[in-house]
């Protein structure tokens, strides 16, 4: 069974990467993994105090994104016939998708373009460009 992976978050771009996924799921009768990675950094000193607060956080934070982006994008999904599951997960962008995309065992990955500034594309590549070189599989880049 053929498997896309969908990267989304709240940019325009990554509608238009959820509609391109969605239409490549339906055309190879593929399964669909919609992933939004909220970025969290586990590697900044906090004292015990802030590490109990940021646990609650983190889940407050993936249910509201949870809510927000993911539920959508899984109605969306299923009313274009697709098979489609969904995941939230904190940490950084291309890690959680490069991860997810192995766990899972996808065939191809969809995002979209972030609006990233240009100096930082230039000193750290953007996500996008990070995704093309650490992934497993093909990845589709929308703008």
């Amino acid at each position: 069974m053929t498997s896309i992976l969908i990267g989304i978050d709240s940019s325009e771009a990554s509608d238009r990467a959820l509609a391109l996924g969605l239409r490549l799921a339906r055309w190879a009768n593929a399964e669909v993994l919609i992933v939004h990675a909220i970025p969290w950094s586990p590697y900044s000193f906090q004292t015990n105090e802030e590490n109990e607060f940021r646990a609650g956080e983190r889940e407050h934070e993936i249910q509201a994104a949870t809510t927000q982006l993911l539920e959508p994008a899984l109605t969306k999904a299923k009313e274009a016939g697709a098979r489609a599951d969904g995941i939230t997960r904190h940490g950084h962008p291309v890690e959680v998708l490069v991860e997810l995309a192995e766990e899972h065992h996808v065939d191809h990955v969809v995002v979209g373009r972030t609006g990233e500034s240009r100096m930082k594309k230039v000193l750290y590549g953007g996500i996008p460009g990070r995704l093309i070189l650490n992934s497993p599989v093909a990845v589709t880049v929308v703008p």
